[in-house]
């Protein structure tokens, strides 16, 4: 997704204000970005004229709507702080009612969210859309955020959310109506195509062929892949437990080269934006020590993270990118990029015609 540094300063009353007409087109690219992901790509005309940074009728109708649905004053000829804040507030949680829109569907809610579920980036999106519903206080939100860990500070709030909503649960465990009800609230605050914003179609018959990634080993943000991939992640979250490590995730599909705050510059065509690749830094022991991209570049590494890049590498099909000419070592993919130059290339470049921007 795209930068929302000139939103952030918008919000804080840092920048001036957004207006149609405006010669800002970088910051109204930002915007547009963001209010695509958040599904008003029909009132934006996202097909004819993407981010094209210019702040048209098209613009002040996609703003329009999301004020109408925040309850928001506004005509849509002008994004205030007040604006932007909530925007930047939506943008937050899309990931996580994302990702628990796609654990409904594929039927992961059962095997997943439960206390003591080690499923860490599934609970800290129940978390994070919990405190958006007011559980805050219950989730002790100021303490411990979004921490992934599924405990009596997490079963008390979902129990309270049920018993607001006058659903039976003990809290325990997150329930299939539970679920659905999060998301029926939840949802009125974002356009019509906010559930499939981080979809990628395939050429022939309409096919979704991007799903989410839950594994034991993985934390950290949402993993977003193609179906392809799946088989691959599972190998990868195999190996993680062999070794004694946990992977914390922080990037994997992405529609847009552009990245910020990126290690390594890039690929204008590259695995991320096919759904084959994850970024990570790992995690282990028990006082959990963080190797960051500075830690896995050093020559010699603590024996779990060792044992877990080995096992990479012993992949029939597994890369990892410190093996790259260009160092990229917290790059994990299966190549198919360039496996299958023919069908995926040309995937790739009408998906980015259409969304990359």
């Amino acid at each position: 997704m795209s930068s929302t540094k000139r939103l952030q300063q918008l919000a804080k009353g840092q920048a001036s204000t957004l207006r149609s007409g405006t010669s800002q087109h970088s910051a109204v690219q930002a915007l547009q970005n963001v209010l695509y992901f958040l599904g008003f790509g029909k009132a934006l005309r996202w097909e004819q004229y993407g981010a094209d940074g210019y702040y048209g009728p098209a613009t002040a109708a996609a703003v329009r709507q999301f004020c109408r649905r925040n309850d928001l004053p506004g005509i849509g000829k002008e994004v205030t702080p007040a604006i932007a804040q909530k925007l930047l507030q939506r943008y937050e949680s899309l990931d996580e009612l994302q990702q628990l829109y796609a654990d409904l569907q594929a039927g992961r809610i059962v095997q997943a969210y439960y206390q003591g579920s080690p499923y860490t980036i599934a609970v800290g999106a129940l978390q994070t859309l919990l405190n958006e519903l007011g559980m805050g206080s219950l989730l002790k939100w100021a303490q411990y955020g979004a921490d992934g860990l599924y405990g009596p500070a997490t079963a008390r709030a979902l129990a309270q959310f049920a018993r607001q909503q006058r659903l039976s649960a003990d809290g325990k465990a997150l329930t299939l109506p539970l679920a659905q009800r999060i998301i029926d609230l939840l949802s009125p605050f974002y356009g019509p195509q906010w559930a499939t914003t981080n979809v990628l179609a395939s050429p022939g018959p309409s096919e979704n062929l991007l799903t989410t990634f839950s594994g034991t080993q993985f934390m950290g943000k949402k993993v977003t892949a193609n179906k392809h991939f799946l088989p691959a992640l599972t190998r990868v979250n195999d190996y993680a437990r062999q070794s004694g490590v946990k992977l914390y995730i922080t990037s994997s599909f992405r529609p847009t080269s552009h990245v910020n705050g990126a290690i390594v510059k890039p690929a204008t065509f590259s695995n991320h934006m096919i759904g084959h690749a994850i970024d990570m830094n790992l995690v282990y022991g028990s006082e959990a020590t963080f190797l960051n991209s500075q830690a896995l570049a050093q020559p010699v590494l603590p024996p779990p993270a060792d044992a877990f890049i080995q096992a990479i590498r012993q992949d029939p099909v597994l890369r990892w990118g410190g093996d790259f000419k260009t160092r990229d070592v917290v790059h994990i993919d299966d190549n198919a990029y360039h496996r299958d130059p023919g069908g995926l290339a040309s995937q790739l470049r009408g998906y980015s015609a259409a969304v990359a921007r």
